[in-house]
């Protein structure tokens, strides 16, 4: 049986914007979407900010926060691996399925092998 009431996980990554996002609006087709994003300070990741790069995202996550609490889906930010967090939060919340923008980089395609893995 389907719970409808089942949250639908929206991972957000590198594409840090409402419209025209495909994975958002299969999430918001599939259920209520419970917008996530995991800050990853893993040292071996290409993507891994610094300097200038993470005062934009800083800003961006700031105003998707923004964006998304005016839809009455508050942006969840969490620390840690997204191959631990992405698993344990879904579990958490009881979440019906886990969208997220496709990843073409090497290290972006393999963290989404390990956490689909979990």
């Amino acid at each position: 049986m389907r719970d409808d009431h089942a949250p639908v996980l929206m991972w957000f990554r590198q594409d840090l914007r409402l419209a025209d996002n495909p994975a958002l609006d299969a999430a918001a087709t599939a259920g209520p979407v419970l917008p996530v994003f995991v800050l990853e300070e893993d040292a071996e990741d290409p993507w891994r900010p610094a300097g200038a790069a993470r005062w934009w995202l800083e800003r961006s996550l700031r105003a998707l926060g923004a964006d998304l609490a005016r839809c009455g889906a508050p942006l969840l930010i969490l620390r840690g691996t997204a191959e631990t967090v992405i698993p344990a939060l879904a579990r958490q919340v009881g979440a019906r399925t886990v969208m997220a923008g496709r990843r073409y980089d090497p290290a972006g395609r393999a963290r989404d092998k390990a956490v689909h893995a979990v």
